[in-house]
């Protein structure tokens, strides 16, 4: 999992800074769950024209299987 850990991560970075300029990524995280078919990913971030502004979002993503 750690390399798709990686993985995630560089794709959330890199369509960021292609769809989302204003937008600097500070963590991407795979958070656990007690699911096996739905897994989190936590992005915490901060504006780059005002790097005070922090602010995080986390996405759940269902695998589809039961």
């Amino acid at each position: 999992i750690d390399e798709y850990a990686v993985s995630v991560e560089e794709d959330i970075i890199e369509q960021v800074r292609l769809w989302m300029p204003f937008i600097t990524i500070t963590s991407v995280r795979i958070l656990e769950s007690t699911d096996p078919s739905v897994f989190h990913i936590k992005v915490d971030f901060k504006f780059t024209r005002n790097p005070s502004l922090l602010d995080s979002v986390t996405i759940d993503i269902s695998s589809g299987v039961y």
